[in-house]
């Protein structure tokens, strides 16, 4: 019985052992670019669908740690074991307007985090939905990031195409599709790094989940009932 109960209070302290944190996609490794990108944040697939340019839109792995760059170390959390220095690329095509798109296939996201990085020496622009709350959160220095009207985020210019050269923005709402328009009408083909991050008890899955004291019961009946066997051989 002793064995059981500190089964049951081991199972216990898992199951109400979670912290929230900030966790970001973990990329899928993808040389194609080809505009598309898919990875991993909670254990479920989210995409990235955008403009396929002719730099290297699509492509993942590239180095961004986002806890020391200096455009996105401010942000709350970001240092959490939850966030994965990866990125994804978004180009686009000379004189023409492009977008991005991620979609939460199997979950919703609350109030969540954006983060970019090599940004270019063009003025870059980035055109978030009119109605959406947005909030500046870092940015790099030596390249000022707007918020201007109807969402229309533009950089300074002048930056280096490095892993500082970045900014970060959080949206508030709960989505399960969030996209932007890139660079309406620059004149040159460019990309930047992306990727998604949110507090982990702001990701909720589509399908139900077991409440946490069911879950305890029912591993509860497991223990008991294995218990119950191994008396019943001696």
């Amino acid at each position: 019985m002793r064995n059981l109960m500190a089964l049951a209070l081991i199972l216990a302290s898992t199951i109400g052992s979670a912290s929230a944190g900030l966790v970001s996609i973990d990329w899928d490794s993808d040389s194609s670019a080809d505009g598309i990108s898919s990875g991993i944040l909670l254990g479920h697939t989210v995409s990235l669908t955008s403009t396929n340019g002719s730099v290297n839109g699509g492509i993942t792995g590239f180095a961004a740690n986002w806890a020391s760059q200096l455009g996105t170390n401010n942000v709350p959390g970001v240092g959490d074991a939850g966030v994965v220095s990866e990125g994804a690329a978004v180009d686009w095509l000379s004189g023409q307007s492009g977008f991005a798109q991620f979609d939460f296939g199997t979950g919703t996201v609350t109030d969540p985090i954006l983060m970019f990085n090599f940004l270019d020496r063009s003025v870059e622009t980035f055109d978030f939905d009119d109605g959406l709350n947005i909030t500046l959160l870092d940015q790099w220095p030596g390249n000022e990031v707007l918020i201007g009207a109807g969402n229309l985020i533009s950089t300074a210019g002048g930056a280096t195409n490095s892993s500082n050269d970045g900014f970060a923005i959080q949206i508030d709402g709960t989505f399960s599709q969030l996209g932007f328009l890139t660079n309406v009408g620059l004149g040159v083909a460019e990309s930047v790094g992306v990727t998604f991050a949110v507090d982990d008890a702001n990701f909720v899955p589509n399908a139900a989940v077991p409440e946490p004291s069911s879950i305890l019961c029912f591993g509860l009946l497991g223990i008991a009932a294995a218990a119950r066997r191994r008396r019943s051989r001696r």
